[in-house]
């Protein structure tokens, strides 16, 4: 048997803490002496202050120590997947705002609004509110076709909140509720007037966390090999839509974020860009993950003038969020 100090030596801690674990009903002793009131710890006391130690280490409290069992992992993997979200909107902000010079004191406060929070279904977009409430809607190329209020401002994609204002791209553009009915005013970014009224009907008041409505496909495919696509690629173009590519012509005029790939015969591949280097994978006819995690890239060849091309869907916010493909990189094989 082991004593009290010499226990807590084991553990580098000190004796009160051994004591105050005890009080709590985490570790007891395997034996105590009725008349002299020392304390004694064996093998087994020993495991139990290693797996004590260790969750307290990894962020559990004393009553989930207590409680502890080995479902309690996944729940608590779970909450820090959650937060490392939050975390992550967080410094979107801060980064957004520092590349803003003086906008951070713009930054409204947040303040509650229970009744948006939930998901929204898009019915149109008017020109002006009289239009938007006798639902005389127009034509138009604003494409959110879902939105959603996410508890306390949480930002998502291009979105965040605050009560009465909706945040599109940093963009502030108030809204109001009216007999069940979300209408958006929609600011012009550059003029700053409002150019038109998107109008959404509630879906449901759920209280959404990101990883709810995030889209991901699935990426369990076994490994076909592709021996064609074994090799280093260029980037060439930046398109909307595949038939927009034009070999020999430049459809998008601006300095690309992704600038190469190189692929292995045996599944791997990383991508260069301007940020660094991503690792990548893939099988016959598609990449994963290609932009975001949890998305399978599909892509096609495409021979002309001699030289082979790649088409690949870039599946960044705009798919994992809103459900579509907004722009397709194109690539050409490097002569050997």
């Amino acid at each position: 048997m082991i004593k009290i100090g010499d226990f807590a030596k084991m553990f580098d801690v000190s004796i009160k803490t051994v004591r105050f674990y005890e009080q709590k009903g985490l570790l007891k002793p395997c034996f105590v002496d009725v008349y002299s009131g020392y304390r004694y710890y064996n093998e087994k006391n020993i495991e139990e202050m290693t797996v004590v130690l260790n969750l307290k280490s990894l962020g559990f409290s004393l009553e989930e120590i207590r409680e502890y069992e080995p479902s309690k992992l996944e729940q608590k993997v779970t909450e820090y997947s959650k937060e490392i979200e939050r975390m992550k909107n967080k410094i979107h902000i801060l980064e957004t705002f520092s590349k803003r010079e003086g906008s951070i004191s713009k930054m409204k406060k947040f303040i509650n609004d229970n009744q948006v929070i939930g998901k929204w279904k898009l019915l149109g977009v008017a020109k002006h509110q009289s239009d938007a409430e006798q639902r005389n809607f127009v034509d138009d190329d604003f494409n959110i076709q879902e939105l959603y209020f996410l508890p306390e401002g949480q930002s998502y994609w291009v979105f965040s909140w605050t009560k009465g204002y909706l945040y599109i791209n940093d963009v502030e553009n108030e809204y109001e509720v009216k007999d069940g009915t979300l209408y958006v005013f929609l600011q012009d970014p550059i003029s700053g007037e409002v150019n038109k009224v998107a109008v959404f009907e509630n879906v449901d008041h759920k209280e959404y966390e990101i990883a709810d409505i995030v889209l991901q496909d699935n990426t369990d495919v076994p490994f076909v090999e592709d021996p064609e696509i074994s090799g280093i690629w260029n980037v060439v173009d930046l398109v909307t839509t595949k038939d927009q590519f034009i070999p020999g012509k430049r459809y998008h005029k601006t300095d690309l974020w992704l600038k190469k790939i190189m692929v292995s015969l045996d599944g791997t591949g990383i991508m260069i860009t301007r940020q660094g280097n991503n690792d990548f994978h893939y099988t016959r006819g598609f990449f994963t993950p290609f932009c975001s995690r949890g998305t399978l890239a599909k892509y096609e060849y495409l021979h002309a003038n001699g030289k082979t091309y790649l088409i690949v869907g870039w599946k960044n916010g705009d798919y994992i969020f809103g459900k579509r493909i907004p722009s397709y990189y194109v690539f050409e094989k490097e002569a050997n």
